[in-house]
């Protein structure tokens, strides 16, 4: 029971909740969510207005309906219902008193997002109500569907897209489109995208329509070429579709029109080589849409009790979605049918959606349709139809053909769609009767179907091409080409070959079509006697050229040599020339083949081969080896040829693989290299000597100090020996020669010591320098050794240095240790042992570093201290790295044959590398060597091969390996050459090798499978084709070639099917006929020949025959006849048949009698034929261009009446001339038929319609007659009005027409009443056919009244201004008090503010049965204006401010309706937020002081300032400005004080600080006063700044202060220290003396900085400077910087560099430059010593005192000599280890007594113009000969010298030449000391003038004789004229010596000179002023 009362309870409370009521006046202002309850609105205010918006709370029925079942709108009330969530919405409906009955619904729209209304209800009078339902309902909103891209893409044209695609010959469709399509979709509460839609695709081409949930991208095909329209459809979850219309127009690409008239070539057979003129031309073809009926086919209607027939019909030609929206938009259902009992049936026509409308029952009973059984009539069914069939049929026998009603209205099928299956389904209800509907048709309105569109393929010619053996001239894009064959697939037969031409369309889609031409063979006696050239016998040569030596051409032919085969490329000295140099690219055995063509042509020719050898001849000769050291790099020999190497001695150091050889022991060495010549037929040798020199290395060294005394001595010394450790001597210490092995010093202790030992050769160098102090016990020993150690790459020093742990550590208070470095003792770094390593130390390659071992005390840190006063370092030993090689062999690889170029890293520079192998029998060639990273190798046999690159730097040697595979290359077999009946052929083809890889290829062929070696190759196009075999294997592959001739099956063709002729004779055609062939004529039926056999004429061979048969009995008789055809080619033989039945039948005579021209007025005319003599013939009438509707008594009889339908029929031109035809026809043979026709004009009866009675206001009318025929482009219809009667006045009223021949006119008439119209129509092509109709029209008086002016008024009460007409009037009601509405001039009083609209209205009332109410309504606009106050609430006492804001106006609110706002004396004064806020406005003015402000309130209209008005004020308000402090920026001062820089702006200012200790001011109002501390607290934890605050003051507390940071830092120092440089141009040390600071800045002006120190702080405080630029003193400048950006004053100072030094030096001058001068020095000091350094002139380098016989020049001598600075000289040596400079000075020796010969030509001789015997030169001695005496030869170069020194001498040639001729000019007291002057160029001397002229020559293009020349030389000028016979200069030139000099055998234009006789005439003048004319005649021939 508690359970039934909970559940009872729910129940009560969901009712209540889903019923809840909402009142407007409760819900005011408010928005409300819900799908239920009710609406109402309620109680309210008399001029109250309502506002509620209704919203769904339910996503998916989300639009709200109210259903208003009960309302009361009074006048004075509305209900407003706005489509959206606010009054800005769009209005759905407006309620009002209007709104009296019905029921009243309104729904929120589908473009409505929201889905909410706004109801607004206006309450100015009471009683206002209504009552409505809520509820929510789903609607579909609106959508969009856009195909967006397309492949092919879209094309815009027009305006519209195009998708535009190409036609796929082979499948015989389109290429496939793809269709992408989005939408665009609204927000309705659900999942709504591309991917939640079905997209549905319909393509219009009979393809099954596509559809899936995200389908928005499909392919697709088109089967036609032709337009398409494509339509998308999307639908979504609820049902809705796209609210657009998609329909995407598709183009597939149009094949053009060929014209077979102008598609041609000529000639149309040719010899191979000959020119073929081709040419296409086309035309284009227009696609139009069109809207073809769908008809469906014939259905018989036997008898049944109860049977239903159905017969469907497909519509598809409207777009997607498009249904019958109304009655009109089905014209009529036509059914051509006919039944013998109309009361058996019934008729329904069912739509696709299923919709069915009966449209007849049964009734009309025995009435016939149509003719039975044959015969139907046309009925149809249509909206226009007034009885239905049955109805009609009612007393007729047979039902006429005609239009009649559907029994059931057609506007059931409102809503149909348009596309799909329509179907007529016929019930026959009773028995007996039968009938057939042949057919049936529906007739839509043609504004439905889709907007017809077409387009055109324009066409651009492309290619023109051809197959084997075609050459196509350029260019070859045109539609006219020439062309021709060289040869043919079948060149021993003659064979037709295409030519196919090609063209694009603008949718750049290809088209072709194929021309073909007989290419006779080679063979062929109108083409060709072919040539047997002999290139001559094989040979061998020793050499890289040869002469080829062939037959000679036959004259007038051609002759070319080509390259067959060979290792390289080959080229030819003249490659037409049957004797010829070749010149080949490397040795190897080539074949040439020379090919003769007769008479130059391609076609026919033939050749011949020759095989030559070329040999090398193998050179030995070894290039020179340069002297070298022991240890260099080793050599690579280089010679031409390497045969079998020798070394002496030492022949182990000889590589002979590599031909490398390394210097590792000293000699003198021979090393000969011996090569076996084949072509000398023995050995060759060469050989070259050289020497290796010594190195030598210091053993043994050793530094002893001596006994203890005064001086103290020590002892340095060592051995010397070479590089094999024998005794060496002859070596250079400090360049002196020692012939002792041992060397010894004996030095002073403490002192240092420098002694460079080095070879004479310069192989080896040692620098031994130390220090020793005897006085210091240490001792670092000595080194292991001082010789040179070689490291590679990242090797390590250890085991290669070692020590011999003689050291002396004073018993170990010492620190023994090893150190690395450059040679300045400066250590790198240290280590316990000598082992250091290259790559963490980051040492250099190609350096020399030393290991040295050290000894001293303790640094404090564990190493041996060696700057203090008692250390020892050891002598270093030499290390030095190399860059350890990369080498990099390749990849290994895979080669077809013995031969590959290998690909290996290249050395880098300094480097070399090499290649060796594993199989060691590898030669390179083509130019290549071993030594090279990518030479050619070749190996004698198939094998794999490791090849290994070595590259070495030095003693540092790295290698790589790349395995090589030489592979066999695969030689298949294509096949025997064959020729194939058909466009398929079986190849033949035979691999090499089993288990390769075979593939077939060749143009326009299909190979199924293309890898199989008995492929199937199918072409298209037939004739001869090359087909390539590819056989291949592991990368390897080889080739074959055949060639298949495909010859085409005849295929004969004919028209298809049984021909009926008329008679006894006809034309057979045969068409695609090949070969020969025959016809036969046979039974049809046995396919036996019939006797006897018809006449074929002109022959029974012929493909097109007349063939004629004899009489024959019955109506006809049917023949067979076959073709049968063959053709040949190659012994391959192909039949083709085709058959052709044709039957045979007589012909009847038909005749419509005498009359043939008939005119009538209506659809009726009598017709009468002429049978006569025709009897056993069938008839009947046909009529065209209509529809007949009746034939009586029938179609069949001669005489008979014929009816057309009147609908349709006449067109647009009311009536229709149409051909009545009588046709006869044989029975047997329809298709033998004559017809007689005649015309018959039917003119359409009109039906007049003059328009419905009616009653008008005012005079005025439109009459508006409906012509029953219109107005067309082909027809003008015609009609006439007239008053038939008037109203009954005086004076008699009139009517005034504004056409009185229109159908719609406008009447005028003088006096208002009842008035009647005639409007006759007349066909306006037959007058005699014509309608009358009257019409009646009541014309009403209209009222003339006026409402008075708008205008406004202040206050609520005015008097209205209205005038009257004096009808019924009245003012309507809107909420104002009246003191009477029914007067024109009431008092009115309103209780609100505000326009008000009044209405006055009056009325006159017209006559029954008419109600028209001719009322006249005006309005006038009040409006009532409210009379404001104004009152300011500011007080006066607070206004004075701060600045130029006030930020407190206020003023009483000034109410509803009236417009307050501020205002002040000053323009620019602006207000915040307005000036029309009344309380607490903020006013800023543009200056300071006093302002007054007015408050103002008005009413009124915007055009009407002041209307109602009052002002409040004024108010005066103080503005006092207020100062802005700027003490500036926080700032650092260095040192104890700073000024200040504050900013003052008005007002007064102070400066003051929070604490006033240890800081003070000199002027604290000064915005600048200085500032001074006590302390300097920069950096000072405890007071780091002090604060200083500026103070500024207006009056009237108008103040501002702003506060800064200052802070106090010390300055620092730029004294500095400086060590001058210890040489000149050395650098200097200079350091600052205060060395912690943070920056330095050194400006040492054109200084070069070598070396900086920085300190822990970053600052380089130590610098080494070196200056170069010539002069001895340098001034540098410093500032320093400390941490707090302090500067010190800036410090200038200056270097000083020590004096170069002048040596005593006597300078020995070269005569004539013979090498004779000389150096000769005079100093003796100990510490200066003079180098020679050069060791091509002069004595060996090393050290000297003078250098005698040496040529003049420049010479630099290295010189040695101690510092002048000797008070640093502990600084340089700690520094730079060295207290020496080391210079080179440069002298120059210069020549004396030097001879200049010089000569030149006198400009006054003519070089261009020297012609012997009298060529006169004239010759200049411009010699210098240094006042020495001379003696002069002249050598003129012709034999003939002179003696003769004089300045000018003159010469005479007598023969031509080019001389070269020199003046030798010498010193006759030193005939060695001589000069020869020659001439840049040799003297150019010219036989005497020649011309010879040519009487023929022959342009014919052969290279030989194509140019009319002239034969001449040194000719000055010269002019030439060709002139034909009748005397015209046809040519002329003036340019002889060219090689194309002269005339070409064409005239100017380019046309071809015939062949006959032309005159030449010459002029010319030669060099030697000798002058021609010459005239006379010559032959032009031409081949």
């Amino acid at each position: 029971m508690k359970k039934l009362i909970l559940t009872l309870f729910l129940i009560s409370l969901s009712l209540m909740v889903i019923s809840q009521s909402y009142t407007m006046s409760g819900s005011n202002g408010q928005t409300i969510s819900t799908c239920s309850g009710s609406l109402s609105v309620g109680s309210y205010s008399v001029g109250q207005t309502l506002t509620v918006t209704v919203c769904s709370n339910d996503p998916i029925n989300r639009f709200v309906r109210l259903f208003i079942s009960s309302y009361s709108f009074p006048n004075g009330t509305s209900l407003t219902v706005y489509d959206g969530p606010n009054t800005s919405a769009p209005v759905l409906e407006v309620y009002n008193h209007t709104t009296t009955s019905g029921t009243l619904s309104v729904v929120a729209s589908n473009i409505n997002e929201s889905g909410c209304l706004t109801f607004v209800f206006v309450g100015n009078v009471s009683g206002g109500s209504f009552s409505g339902t809520l509820s929510c309902e789903f609607q579909c909103m609106p959508r969009q569907v856009y195909i967006t891209a397309s492949d092919p893409p879209l094309v815009n044209e027009g305006g519209i897209d195009y998708i535009n695609v190409c036609w796929d010959e082979d499948n015989n469709t389109s290429f496939p489109v793809t269709f992408t399509a989005n939408g665009v979709y609204p927000i309705p509460g659900y999942p709504l995208n591309d991917g939640t839609v079905t997209f549905t695709w319909n393509f219009q081409d009979g393809s099954p329509i596509q559809s899936g949930v995200g389908l928005n991208e499909v392919t697709h095909t088109f089967p036609d070429r032709r337009g398409y329209v494509v339509i998308v459809t999307i639908t979504d979850q609820q049902n809705c579709t796209n609210t657009n219309a998609v329909a995407q127009r598709v183009r597939v690409s149009r094949a053009p029109i060929w014209n077979t008239q102008t598609t041609t070539l000529s000639p149309t057979a040719i010899c191979m080589g000959n020119t073929v003129n081709m040419c296409g031309y086309y035309s284009s073809s227009t696609w139009n849409s069109s809207v073809v009926p769908a008809v469906a086919d014939t259905v018989p209607l036997p008898d049944g009790t109860g049977v239903c027939y159905n017969s469907p019909l497909m519509q598809n030609q409207f777009n997607p979605g498009q249904t019958v929206t109304s009655i009109n938009d089905i014209i009529g259902i036509h059914m051509n049918m006919c039944h013998t009992y109309i009361g058996d049936l019934t008729f329904y026509i069912q739509c696709p959606n299923g919709t069915i409308v009966q449209m007849g029952i049964q009734g009309g009973y025995g009435c016939d349709l149509g003719n039975p059984p044959n015969q139907g009539w046309w009925y149809t069914i249509s909206p226009s139809g007034t009885q239905t069939m049955q109805q009609a049929a009612s007393g007729l026998t047979v039902l006429p053909a005609g239009t009649y009603a559907s029994y059931q209205s057609l506007a059931g099928l409102i809503g149909c769609p348009l596309n799909g299956t329509w179907t007529i389904r016929i019930c026959d209800n009773w028995a007996i009767d039968s009938g057939t509907l042949f057919g049936w048709w529906i007739e839509f309105n043609p504004s439905l179907f889709p907007e017809l569109w077409s387009y055109t393929n324009n066409y651009t010619p492309t290619s023109w091409q051809g197959v084997f053996g075609s050459q196509i001239n350029p260019p070859s894009n045109q539609n006219c080409a020439t062309g021709t064959y060289t040869t043919t697939g079948t060149p021993d037969i003659n064979s037709q070959q295409p030519f196919t031409f090609t063209i694009t369309d603008n949718f750049g889609c290809t088209h072709d079509t194929t021309l073909t031409v007989l290419v006779r063979h080679m063979n062929d006696p109108n083409c060709c006697i072919l040539p047997n050239p002999n290139a001559g016998p094989d040979n061998a040569v020793c050499a890289l050229t040869y002469t080829l030596n062939a037959s000679n051409p036959a004259p007038n032919n051609t002759v070319e040599w080509t390259l067959v085969s060979g290792p390289g490329t080959a080229s030819f000295a003249n490659q037409t020339s049957n004797v010829t140099n070749v010149t080949v690219s490397m040795y190897g055995t080539y074949t040439f083949r020379i090919t003769e063509r007769y008479l130059g042509n391609s076609g026919c020719q033939r050749s011949d081969d020759v095989v030559i050898t070329f040999n090398p001849t193998y050179v030995p000769t070894l290039s020179p080896v340069d002297n070298m050291c022991v240890g260099s790099m080793p050599v690579q020999l280089s010679a031409p040829n390497f045969g079998t190497l020798t070394c002496s001695p030492n022949p182990q150091l000889l590589d002979q693989n590599s031909a490398i050889f390394s210097p590792n022991l000293p000699g003198n060495y021979t090393i000969t290299n011996t090569v076996n010549d084949p072509c000398t037929g023995g050995p060759v040798t060469s050989q070259i000597n050289f020497s290796v020199y010594d190195q030598i290395n210091i053993q043994n060294f050793e530094e002893v100090c001596g006994p203890t005394d005064s001086p103290t001595l020590f002892y340095v010394s060592w051995y010397v020996v070479g590089s094999q450790g024998n005794p060496f001597s002859g070596y250079l210490v400090n360049g002196v020669s020692q012939a002792n092995p041992h060397f010894e010093a004996t030095l002073e202790s403490p002192n240092s010591y420098n002694y460079t030992v080095a070879d004479v050769n310069g192989c080896s160098s040692f620098e031994i320098s130390g220090f020793r102090d005897c006085g210091c016990p240490f001792y670092a020993g000595t080194m292991g050794t001082l010789s040179t150690i070689i490291l590679c790459g990242n090797e390590c020093t250890s085991p290669s240095v070692t020590h011999n742990g003689d050291e002396n550590t004073d018993g170990g208070s010492g620190i023994f240790e090893f150190m690395i470095h450059t040679g300045n003792n400066i250590p790198i770094a240290r280590n316990s042992t000598p082992n250091f390593c290259r790559l963490p130390l980051g040492l250099d390659y190609n350096t020399i570093y030393y290991v040295s071992a050290i000894v001293g005390l303790n640094d404090g840190s564990g190493h041996a201290n060696i700057t203090s006063d008692c250390y020892h370092i050891s002598q270093g030993t030499p290390v030095m790295w190399l860059e350890m090689p990369y080498s990099n062999a390749g990849t290994d690889k895979d080669t077809c044959g013995l031969m590959i170029r290998l690909n290996a890293n290249s050395p880098v520079p300094g480097m070399y590398g090499y290649w060796t192998s594993s199989c060691s029998n590898f030669v390179t060639i083509a130019g290549t060597n071993y030594t090279q990273p990518n030479p050619i190798v070749l190996v004698p046999d198939y094998q794999d091969c490791t090849f290994t690159w070595n590259i070495a730097n030095g003693q540092c040697i790295s290698s790589d390996d790349v395995v090589i595979r030489f592979l066999r290359t695969p030689t298949p077999f294509a096949g025997d050459d064959f020729t194939v009946c058909g466009n398929s052929a079986i190849m033949q083809g035979v691999p090499s090798v089993t288990g390769t890889n075979l593939s077939w290829s060749g143009s326009g062929t299909i190979f199924n499978p293309q890898t199989s070696a008995n492929a199937e190759a199918r072409i298209s196009v037939f004739g001869t084709y090359e087909y390539t075999l590819t056989e291949s294997i592991s990368g390897c592959s080889g080739s074959d070639k055949v060639l298949v001739t495909y010859v085409p099956e005849p295929n004969p063709t004919t028209t298809p099917g049984t021909d009926t002729v008329c008679g006894t004779s006809t034309i057979l055609t045969v068409y695609n006929s090949s070969g020969a062939g025959q016809w036969t004529a046979l039974n049809p039926t046995t396919e036996t020949p019939i006797t006897p056999q018809p006449t074929f004429t002109p022959n029974i061979n012929s493909p097109v025959v007349t063939v004629s048969i004899g009489n024959y009995t019955g109506n006809y008789t049917e023949i067979l006849f076959r073709w049968q055809e063959t053709t040949q080619l190659n012994g391959v033989q192909c039949t083709g048949t085709v058959d052709k039945k044709v039957r045979f039948a007589r012909m009847p005579v038909a005749s419509v009698g005498s009359v043939n021209e008939a005119e009538r007025c209506g659809n009726c005319v009598e017709l009468q034929a002429d049978v006569t003599g025709s009897q056993w013939a069938e008839g009947m009438w046909i009529v065209g261009k209509v529809i007949p509707e009746s034939w009586t008594p029938s179609q069949f009889e001669p005489t008979t009446t014929l009816c057309i339908k009147e609908i349709g029929s006449y067109g647009d031109t009311a009536h229709v001339r149409v051909p009545v035809g009588w046709a006869l026809y044989n029975p047997d043979a329809r298709a033998c038929q004559s017809v007689d026709t005649m015309w018959v004009t039917f003119y359409r009866r009109p039906q007049a319609n003059a328009g419905l009675d009616n009653a008008v206001c005012g005079n005025n009318y439109t009459l508006g007659a409906v012509y029953s025929l219109p107005q067309t482009s082909g027809y003008n219809p015609s009609g006439l009005w007239s008053v038939y009667s008037r109203p009954n006045v005086t004076p008699t009223p009139s009517a005034t027409f504004a056409n009185l021949n229109n159908d719609t006119t406008l009447v005028t008439v003088s006096h208002t009443g009842i008035w009647q119209f005639i409007f006759r129509e007349n066909n306006s092509l037959l007058s005699s056919c014509f309608s009358t109709d009257t019409v009646q029209i009541e014309f009403v008086e209209i009222p003339v009244i006026s409402a008075g002016p708008d205008k406004h008024v202040c206050g609520q009460c005015t008097q209205l201004e209205g005038t009257t007409a004096g009808y019924s009037m009245s003012w309507t009601d809107n909420g104002a008090q009246y003191s009477d509405y029914t007067i024109p001039n009431p008092d009115v009083c309103v209780n609100t503010y505000g326009p008000r609209q009044f209405v006055m209205i009056e009325t006159n009332m017209s006559q029954p049965p008419f109600t028209l109410a001719c009322q006249s309504k005006d309005t006038v606009i009040i409006t009532f204006w409210r009379v404001p106050s104004a009152n300011i609430l500011t007080d006066e006492a607070d206004s004075t401010v701060c600045g130029l804001t006030f930020p407190r106006l206020r003023a009483e609110n000034p109410g509803t309706g009236i417009r307050g706002y501020w205002s002040t004396n000053n323009p620019f004064t602006e207000f915040y937020p307005d000036a029309n806020t009344w309380n607490n406005a903020s006013a800023t003015v543009p200056s300071y002081g006093y302002h007054d402000f007015y408050w103002i309130e008005e009413t009124g209209p915007e055009d009407m300032p002041g209307f109602c008005t009052d002002t409040a004020g004024p108010l005066r308000i103080h503005f006092i400005q207020i100062p802005t402090a700027n003490a500036g920026n926080d700032t650092l001062f260095c040192g104890f004080s700073g000024t200040l820089n504050a900013i003052p702006s008005i007002g007064t200012g102070v400066w003051s600080t929070p604490s006033t200790q240890n800081i003070s001011f000199n002027n604290p109002s000064s915005p600048n006063a200085i500032v001074t501390s006590n302390i300097l607290n920069a950096g000072n934890p405890a007071n780091p700044f002090f604060l200083l605050i500026w103070t500024e003051d207006n009056t009237n507390g108008c103040t501002d202060k702003d506060t800064i940071k200052v802070q106090f830092a010390r300055i620092p120092s730029s004294d500095v220290i400086i060590i001058p440089p210890k040489c000149f141009g050395e650098e200097a040390t200079i350091r600052a003396v205060e060395d912690t600071l943070q920056q330095y800045t050194w400006n040492f002006f054109n200084g070069q900085i070598v070396q900086s120190f920085t300190n822990s702080q970053g600052g380089n405080h130590r610098n080494f400077v070196r200056w170069n630029d010539g002069t001895d003193f340098h001034v540098f400048n410093l500032i320093t910087t400390n941490y707090w950006g302090c500067n010190s004053p800036i410090a200038i100072d200056t270097v000083y560099e020590p004096p170069i030094p002048e040596f005593d030096v006597n300078i020995i001058k070269d005569t004539c430059a013979l090498g004779k001068g000389g150096i000769i020095f005079n100093e003796n000091s100990p510490n200066t010593a003079f180098f020679w350094i050069y060791d091509t002139v002069g004595p060996a380098p090393g050290p000297i005192t003078q250098v005698l016989n040496i040529p003049a020049g420049d010479y630099g001598i290295r010189t040695s000599y101690l510092t002048p600075n000797t008070q640093y000289i502990s600084h340089y040596l700690s520094t730079f280890g060295t207290q020496y400079c080391i210079d080179t000075f440069y002298y120059t020796i210069q020549t004396v007594g030097m001879i200049d010969a010089q000569m030149e030509i006198a400009a006054s001789v003519d070089l261009e113009n020297l012609v012997a015997p009298n060529a006169v030169v004239t010759f200049l001695n411009n010699s210098i000969y240094d006042d020495v005496r001379k003696r002069c030869e002249w050598n003129f170069g012709d034999g003939t010298k002179l003696k003769n020194c004089d300045p000018m001498v003159e010469h005479t040639y007598t023969k031509s030449g080019c001389y070269e001729p020199f003046l030798i000019v010498m010193n006759r007291d030193l005939p060695e000391c001589r000069d020869t002057a020659r001439l840049e160029a040799c003297i150019q001397v010219d036989d005497e003038s020649m011309l010879e002229v040519p009487n023929i020559f022959s342009p014919n293009g052969d290279g030989t004789n194509d140019f009319f020349q002239v034969k001449a030389r040194t000719l000055k000028t010269f002019t030439g004229q060709i002139v034909n016979r009748w005397g015209k200069v046809i040519y002329e030139w003036e340019n002889w010596q060219d090689y194309e000099a002269g005339w070409d055998g064409n005239y100017s234009g380019g046309t071809k000179a015939a062949p006959g006789v032309y005159y030449y005439i010459i002029k010319a003048t030669g060099w030697d002023d000798k002058e021609y004319n010459l005239q006379g005649v010559f032959h032009l021939m031409r081949n």
